[in-house]
């Protein structure tokens, strides 16, 4: 069972992602990783698709905005209400220096007590998730940013090797964003060698300006569809009404 993208031009050559699988889109910063996410999302809700999206560190508020933002000229806020996101703001920067009144009005000392920490909600939260659907973790950074102080690196290695078997047991399609070189070389592997999927966004150098690229490092079950083309790597853009869009194809000779 494969579930669509939503990008046409890739699914055309691959039918999709299939079920079961975890994938990281790995993003040079501002090279379209987080705009692919947002089109995969606005375009299977679109279809009927199922959407659950976990954000560490934004808001329902932020997240809105940013979503509509993707899409200055398509009229998305209908689309939004349909997509069962959750918050872990207030867990992430509990013990942190930002204040929690930030992010709810009336936070006080009580509202500490008895608190989880940020995987024990995302436990939590995939044990709520519907079969068949399409699950974001936003992002694979924020968790990764805490392991400097607050969360081993051990710890988050072995729950997205477990969290593996959820996703396979439940046919879901997870997607999660790691910014480029955000940890060492080493940790990057770590994580990058759980993933079934590795999806690279970067900026690449063309004549006197800067193009957007994406190309597919890994992807279990499609990967040898787009090899038996010569594909390498494909141009992208970022459209004010479509979102995130395949502009152009550059292939081996």
């Amino acid at each position: 069972m494969k579930i669509p993208t939503g990008i046409e031009f890739l699914d055309a050559r691959i039918g999709g992602i299939y079920a079961g699988t975890f994938n990281v889109l790995l993003e040079e910063v501002g090279a379209g990783g987080y705009e692919f996410l947002m089109t995969v999302i606005q375009n299977n809700l679109e279809k009927g698709g199922k959407v659950f999206y976990a954000s560490l560190t934004k808001t329902d508020e932020m997240f809105r905005r940013e979503f509509e933002l993707v899409f200055p000229k398509r009229n998305v806020g209908g689309i939004f209400d349909k997509i069962s996101f959750r918050s872990f703001a207030k867990t992430y920067f509990m013990r942190s220096i930002v204040p929690l009144h930030w992010f709810e009005e009336k936070a006080t000392i009580l509202s500490l007590k008895g608190e989880k920490n940020v995987l024990e909600e995302l436990i939590e939260f995939f044990d709520s998730v519907e079969s068949e659907s399409i699950c974001v973790v936003d992002s694979l950074t924020d968790l990764v940013r805490i392991t400097r102080s607050r969360l081993s690196w051990n710890d988050l290695v072995d729950f997205l090797m477990g969290l593996k078997v959820l996703i396979q047991r439940r046919n879901l399609v997870v997607y999660t964003i790691l910014t480029k070189d955000i940890v060492d070389q080493k940790q990057q592997e770590d994580i990058l060698s759980i993933a079934d999927g590795i999806i690279v966004f970067r900026w690449k150098e063309k004549g006197d300006k800067m193009v957007r690229t994406m190309f597919v490092r890994k992807l279990i079950g499609v990967l040898p569809l787009l090899e038996k083309e010569g594909i390498i790597a494909y141009e992208t853009r970022i459209d004010p009404e479509r979102g995130f869009m395949i502009s152009s194809v550059m292939r081996v000779i």
